[in-house]
Formats: C-alpha cells, sequence, structure tokens
C-alpha cells in the first residue's frame, strides 16, 4: 500500500492504445454517458481475445473485468475464485494485450495474443505488466523483475539490486532487452518513511543495474515515480509527484521525460492526472473522479485539450473495486466478492465484525495517529476512530503495519462514505479502504 496519499498506481511498460478502431466519446444513452457515478457494471458481450491482432483496441479495468472503455465488449478470461479484481491492462497494437489478475495473495499475470491466452501464476501480488514491440513480457513481484521471453517463453528473474527495496513499473527500453524500472527506497536515517522515495533504474537483458535518476526526499518531503511509458519518439515519459507530510498541501504532479539527453520537465499538471499510454504520438491519460468512484480515459488532441473516450483504468489501480488484499473475509476464511460503486455492504459479514474505512498501511504506529487525528480534525473530536494492528483488526490489516480505522453505523453507505472521506480528506484518498475489522 502506498501512504503518499495518491493513487496507488504502479505503471507499466510501452502502451500503444489502438483507438483507430473507430471509438469515440461514447454513445449518448451508454452507461458511460448517462451516469458519472462509478464505471459500468453491465455483463458486455464477451471476446475470448482481442481480434483481430493480439493487441487491436484499447482495453481498461473498469468494474474489475476488461472492458472496452464504452462497456461495449469484456476480455474473456477463464472463471477463478469470486474475489478477483483485473487490473494493471497494457495493450501493443498488433502484439497483445495482457494484465493482472489480482487476488487475495498471489496473483496471475494474463497474455492475450492472436494466438490465445497464456496465464502465468505467481508465488505472490504481481504488479504492473509491460509488453516489447516483440512480444516479450515483463512484471513486478516486488523483490524481482520477470521477464518472459516472447519467442521461447523462457522467463528470466532480475532481482532488484538493494535489499529492503520493491521493484515496480517495469519498461522496456531500446532494442536489447533493457528495462528501466521504479525503486521505492526503505526507510534511512534522512529519510525515515517507508516508501517516500522512488527512483528510476535501467537493467540490462543481463541482469546489470545501475541508478539514472537522483530524486531528493527527507523527514518531511516525499517524492513519487507512477505510470511509466514508453514515448514514441523514444525515451520514457512518467508522472512525478512531489508532496510533504507536514502539511495539507496537494502535492504537485509533473509530466516528466527520461531521454538520451537527460531529464526533462515538460510541464506542471493542474490535477492529479496520470499518463495511461499513447495512441500514435498523442497521449492518453487517466483522471481520477475520486468523489465518483471513477477514473476517466482522456486524450490529449493536438492543440492541448481534452477529449473523453471513457471510462476505466489502464495502468493505475482501479478505484471503483476493493482491491481484493483489502476485501472483506468470508466466515471460512475465504475473500468476498469485490464491492463495486453499486454494492451495499452490510455489518455482519464476520460474525461480531464492523464495517469501517482503514486508513495505511504505516509502517509506525505515528503514522496512524496522525491520520486519527486528522479524521478526529475533520470529523470532531469525537469521531469513532482508532489506531489498529493486525492482531486488533486481523481481517483488515497484515501484520507489521498500523491503521487508523473509522467506523462506520449500519445504516452508513460504506461506498458513500468512502467517497466522501475521499473528498473532505484529500490527502488520504489513496490509502483509504472499506474493510470489514
Amino acid at each position: 500500500m502506498d501512504r503518499r496519499r495518491i493513487f496507488a498506481v504502479l505503471g507499466s511498460g510501452a502502451v500503444t492504445l489502438g483507438l483507430a478502431t473507430g471509438f469515440g466519446a461514447p454513445a449518448a444513452g451508454s452507461g458511460m454517458a448517462s451516469s458519472r457515478s462509478g464505471c459500468p457494471t453491465a455483463v458486455a458481450p464477451a471476446v475470448s481475445r482481442p481480434a483481430p491482432a493480439g493487441g487491436a483496441g484499447v482495453w481498461v479495468a473498469a468494474a474489475g473485468r476488461v472492458v472496452r472503455p464504452d462497456g461495449s465488449a469484456s476480455l474473456a478470461a477463464p472463471v477463478g475464485p469470486a474475489a478477483v479484481v483485473d487490473r494493471h491492462v497494457v495493450t501493443v497494437e498488433g502484439v497483445a494485450t495482457t494484465f493482472v489478475e489480482d487476488r487475495r495473495g498471489a496473483d496471475t499475470v494474463v497474455l492475450a495474443t492472436r494466438d490465445g491466452v497464456v496465464r502465468l501464476p505467481q508465488p505472490v501480488e504481481a504488479t504492473n505488466p509491460a509488453l516489447s514491440a516483440s512480444g516479450d513480457l515483463a512484471w513486478s513481484i516486488g523483490s524481482e523483475i520477470r521477464v518472459r521471453d516472447g519467442a521461447t517463453g523462457r522467463i528470466r528473474r532480475l532481482p532488484v539490486p538493494v535489499d529492503g527495496v520493491r521493484g515496480f513499473a517495469p519498461v522496456f527500453v531500446g532494442d536489447h532487452g533493457a528495462l528501466d524500472v521504479v525503486l521505492s527506497s526503505p526507510p534511512t536515517p534522512a529519510v525515515p518513511e517507508d516508501e517516500w522515495l522512488n527512483q528510476i533504474w535501467r537493467v540490462s537483458a543481463q541482469g546489470t543495474w545501475h541508478r539514472i535518476t537522483d530524486f531528493h526526499a527527507d523527514d518531511d518531503r516525499w517524492t513519487a515515480v507512477r505510470t511509466p511509458v514508453a514515448a514514441p519518439e523514444g525515451g520514457v515519459e512518467f508522472i512525478l509527484v512531489r508532496g510533504t507530510g507536514s502539511t495539507t498541501a496537494e502535492p504537485r504532479f509533473l509530466l516528466m521525460r527520461l531521454d538520451r539527453t537527460g531529464l526533462q520537465r515538460l510541464r506542471t499538471l493542474d490535477r492529479e492526472m496520470y499518463l495511461a499510454g499513447f495512441d500514435g504520438d498523442a497521449r492518453m491519460w487517466n483522471v481520477p473522479d475520486v468523489a465518483g468512484l471513477r477514473a476517466d480515459l482522456l486524450r490529449e488532441e493536438p492543440d492541448a485539450s481534452m477529449r473523453r473516450i471513457g471510462c476505466g483504468t489502464t495502468l493505475m489501480d482501479p478505484i471503483d473495486v476493493v482491491d481484493p488484499d483489502r476485501a472483506a473475509v468470508a466466515p471460512d476464511g475465504s475473500p468476498s466478492p469485490p464491492v463495486v460503486a453499486e454494492h451495499r455492504e452490510t455489518a455482519g459479514t464476520i460474525p461480531g465484525s464492523e464495517i469501517g474505512l482503514l486508513i495505511g498501511d504505516f509502517a509506525t504506529s505515528g503514522g496512524a495517529e496522525a491520520a486519527a487525528a486528522a479524521i478526529r480534525g475533520a470529523y470532531g473530536s469525537e469521531a469513532p476512530v482508532r489506531v489498529v494492528t493486525s492482531e486488533t483488526a486481523p481481517h483488515a490489516v497484515r501484520p507489521g503495519v498500523y491503521g487508523a480505522l473509522l467506523a462506520l453505523s449500519t445504516a452508513e453507505d460504506p461506498s458513500s462514505a468512502l467517497a466522501a472521506f475521499r473528498a473532505k480528506l484529500p490527502l488520504y484518498a489513496s490509502s483509504s479502504w472499506v474493510v470489514t475489522a
């Protein structure tokens, strides 16, 4: 869980969205056009794989499934456990579409090509699949990047170069199998908060790593790298997010480019938004709508205006469903189905349980206490919020971390309460979840 009060948008690699299929703004009367609350959840006609070529057309994650942004079709995949959320969708035109089937615990990386669907079960949580033009596939399991050769199917493992760091968001660069990877730094005396500093490293096909950025953070300021993608003209573009932990000011979002000439700031963004890939030379954007529990997909036009393509996410985590690792747990210990915007949970999923909003994870109790204090400041001194651990809220918090739990009454709709909380305390929007505790 990212504690930087921004969405957990662990970006993926080279993305070319095939919008040359005649797909544009949704038609009047479609679920996308008629509702601004949540992404469409109706079951769409399913296709067995992207057609006519492996990567043809644009696919996004909406309501926990891979769909067209207008909701006109869904990408069929073998049916698994109920609590499966598709995320981190990547399409390379004419090559393939890939995404992660996110479950509680171990996940599956799915690769859909013109020849069929390949499923790659992982031993732990998987994120950020990336595709090369030749069909190679890379993804992260945190402690290492894995790369599947598109021709042979052989999988290479590239362990991260520093103990205690987490690698994510691989991007293929050049023609020799190299990858740019975001590494999240562990706590240090100078930067004591976990994951407050990201750097971009390059790893060769042979597994040699070297750092190529020099971003800074301290005990108050943090710097995050999000949604890196391969740019059409070469190099990698990404979003750099900077903020401070001691103030309520919104973080700054910067569009950056890293290429042979070095690091360039292309512009400062006027709102929270993340790269979603490219349509030819045109950037695609995911723009979160916290109040609506949705993210819109936009295309940047030559005059710099933005045209809405539809609803759903590519590289960033979805916000219209609950992460299975944070979902409620059934009495037998199995995860319950994901919660979408229209779903109403009720207390009693577990005997003696309570529904609440979890704000976390925090590496120290002090971080959780600060969040609880902020909640009391926003909701009143009598707000039912407390600091919890895996011992006091085993269904909501993983071992070794802390969270602030805001209890909800049985009369409150959890999805509405979550949207209201994120609007009231936007600094905690990315680290707030509906849970059963």
